[in-house]
């Protein structure tokens, strides 16, 4: 009798054994965003999986991948829109199943870059008003812009989409302005616009200061004769829009740390509105990271801060 009570206490834990084996061997995921332990190009990062905006970032080489449709988490293959090319992405907590179903082909692309390194990057002099880029930083413009073009071609080799970029969105300070004008200049039908909705706060949160390098062109006026020394190209700017903001932000800097949670959701449906497939943006760092927690919508800060002229690519509403 204690012999078949032993026997059956043995089978009984070889059965939870194996029922925890089966249920540690897969799991089903139903988050949006993801932190995951993955391998790129030999080498080992965490990574940040947004399966809702079909994006990776890596957090060991500041660049972001593109999934695919129908992705397969065991093995997935993403593109590298610095460098156009396809990848693979070894996990190495590779037993997750997505239990969601994404799909991006009836969304828009939007490509979010941080502008080019300014004076004020370099010499960490925050009080310089609006600075130029410093020569490091012309030499990023003319990177990026050949990293840009290689993606539009081939998003137009894409079937999703054959137009290529259409449009850009350029926050109205110089830095952001001198960055895009090369990637300009290599898409000549691309529609061109300024937006304060997506510019740089004039109060630093993190350096508790007002911050003069956040402070742009005070009239349109200065603006156009600034942009028609640089290019050729038409940058769209609404007269009200560019007086009520520059007032907002610059002219009352300590607010715009309550306003750019307004600036945020409103930039958000701003690109939502938008008719074109495929958009760039020319941004700033603490702007897009603020930008990036909002749509991500964890109440966590995933810390995705670019370095200037790197990029996160995405699917957006």
């Amino acid at each position: 009798m204690v012999n078949l009570i032993i026997i059956i206490i043995f089978i009984i834990f070889i059965w939870i054994l194996i029922i925890n084996f089966n249920t540690n061997k897969t799991k089903t995921i139903t988050k949006s965003n993801l932190l995951v332990n993955g391998i790129i190009d030999n080498n080992s990062s965490e990574m940040l999986i947004s399966t809702k905006y079909g994006f990776i970032f890596n957090y060991n080489n500041n660049y972001s991948y593109l999934l695919s449709d129908n992705v397969d988490f065991n093995n997935i293959s993403v593109l590298d829109t610095t460098s156009s090319t396809i990848k693979k992405l070894v996990l190495l907590n590779n037993n997750l199943i997505i239990n969601q179903n994404f799909l991006y082909n009836n969304k828009k692309l939007v490509i979010f870059i941080r502008h080019a390194r300014s004076i004020s990057n370099d010499t960490r002099n925050f009080l310089i008003r609006n600075p130029d880029l410093c020569q490091q930083g012309y030499e990023q413009t003319k990177v990026l812009a050949s990293k840009i073009l290689n993606l539009n071609n081939y998003l137009k080799s894409n079937t999703l989409f054959t137009k290529g970029i259409e449009l850009a969105i350029i926050s109205p300070l110089k830095r952001t302005l001198l960055t895009a004008i090369p990637t300009l200049e290599i898409l000549p039908n691309i529609n061109v616009e300024s937006s304060f909705l997506c510019t740089e706060s004039a109060f630093s949160p993190s350096k508790l200061a007002f911050s003069p390098s956040n402070v742009g062109f005070l009239t349109v006026d200065e603006f156009q004769k600034f942009n028609n020394s640089i290019t050729s190209k038409n940058i769209k700017v609404n007269n009200d829009e560019y007086n009520k903001w520059s007032k907002l932000i610059w002219g009352n800097n300590i607010n715009d740390t309550v306003l750019i949670h307004d600036r945020i959701k409103l930039f958000n449906e701003f690109i939502k509105s938008k008719n074109e497939k495929v958009i760039i943006v020319f941004s700033h760092g603490d702007f897009l990271r603020q930008y990036f927690n909002y749509i991500l919508n964890d109440n966590i800060d995933y810390k995705l801060y670019l370095e200037n002229t790197h990029f996160i690519s995405m699917y957006h509403d």
